[in-house]
Formats: C-alpha cells, structure tokens, sequence
C-alpha cells in the first residue's frame, strides 16, 4: 500500500483572494486590528500559526492571542465558508482531477488531505470541487500548529509506512523528509524552484498536470 499525502491550498486550489479577504475580516472582529495574510510568511503554515503570527505583528499581547485564538479559528472558518464561491470548479489547479481520479482507481493507493485549513473549511472546498469522496481521510490544521506534526500523524493513522508527499511550499517538502517519505513538489504556489530544490525536493512539476507525476508515484 501507498499514502498518497496532498496538500490542499495552491496545490490543488488556488483560493487565496478569500482566505487574505477572510483575515482581514477576522482580524477586525476578533482583534479589532486591520490585517492581511501576505503581511506574513504564510505558505504552507497551519491556520492556528499564521493566526498567532500575524496577532503577534501587529503587537497584541501573547496572553491575548492564546486566549483568542481558538475563537479567531472558528471566526475564520465560518467567514471563509461563507464568502467562498458557490461554484469553485474553475479554482482548481491544472491536472487535479485527472491525477486524484487516476490515483484513486488503483487499490494500492490511499488518498488523505493533509493541510492546515480547519476541517471545516477543507471539507467545504473538497465538497464543491467534487473531490471529497476520493480521500479516506483529512488531517486538518486544528491539531497541531507543525506541519511535521500533522504529517507524521497521517501516516500513524494510515498504518502505512510507504507514503508520498505532494505540495506547493517547503513545509510540505520538510515534512516529507522527516517520515522518510517522497516528496513531490509543484509550483503553483508562492515558493519558487529554487526555494523547493533549497529545502530539498528533487522532483518539482510544474503543476499536476504533468504526466511524469504518476510513473513516479507507481514506480516509488
């Protein structure tokens, strides 16, 4: 058996208009600050961790932000969900379909969701892109503020030990190397090829749309 480990955002969706527009809306209500997730090195980080480090740029106490964060967590998930297009199909990222469809037809592979969005809001964008039903199971960013983390517990959950990483950012890449699993990356994010190649990633497409991805998924 394989675990077949997909990031979420700007791997197979590129939502990210919504989630800044839903910070800013959270950051007013929960903070009262004014705030916006490019202000911060967001990419690949959990919801819980880019929440405590863009309260902790604008200054608010760090016994406020561990006292708030749990309702800034709810507040954005709810705010994203709502504002969230209706129809997202035209969001998601070259070669998603074919790759997940294709993947899922073999037995010997089980597809999870590993991503730092809450488990509501990763529920909601597989279920509009139609894609919920091809993955056994979601690790969402409410558990563990490390990617690594929520990694490593994907992989105890599975009971598989053979696992494949795909993701847009360097925490992908990090964690992949930390279980000891393959790690593939795609450049439909914010980091750059060479950034990846830095964090030490040897095979970067990119997007999914490239059919090397599959012969190296079934070769591995």
């Amino acid at each position: 058996m394989k675990l077949i480990i997909f990031d979420l955002d700007e791997t197979i969706v590129e939502l990210f208009k919504f989630h800044n527009k839903t910070i800013e809306l959270t950051f007013k209500k929960v903070f009262n600050v004014k705030a916006k997730l490019d202000e911060i090195d967001f990419p690949g980080q959990t919801i819980e961790k880019n929440l405590e480090n863009l309260a902790k740029l604008k200054g608010i106490k760090n016994d406020e932000i561990k006292k708030k964060i749990p309702k800034a967590i709810d507040v954005y998930s709810k705010i994203f969900v709502s504002i969230m297009p209706k129809d997202i199909k035209k969001d998601i990222l070259p070669g998603v379909y074919d790759i997940i469809k294709r993947l899922s037809r073999n037995k010997e592979n089980k597809l999870v969701i590993v991503t730092g969005d809450s488990r509501l809001i990763t529920r909601a964008i597989l279920k509009k892109a139609g894609l919920l039903k091809y993955f056994a199971f979601m690790i969402t960013g409410e558990r563990e503020k490390d990617r690594t983390k929520l990694t490593k517990y994907a992989i105890k959950k599975s009971r598989i030990n053979k696992a494949i990483v795909i993701g847009d950012s360097i925490h992908e890449v990090k964690a992949a190397k930390e279980v000891r699993a393959l790690a593939i990356s795609v450049l439909t994010g914010f980091h750059s090829k060479e950034e990846l190649k830095k964090a030490g990633s040897r095979h970067i497409f990119k997007n999914l749309d490239d059919k090397r991805i599959i012969k190296l998924i079934e070769e591995y």
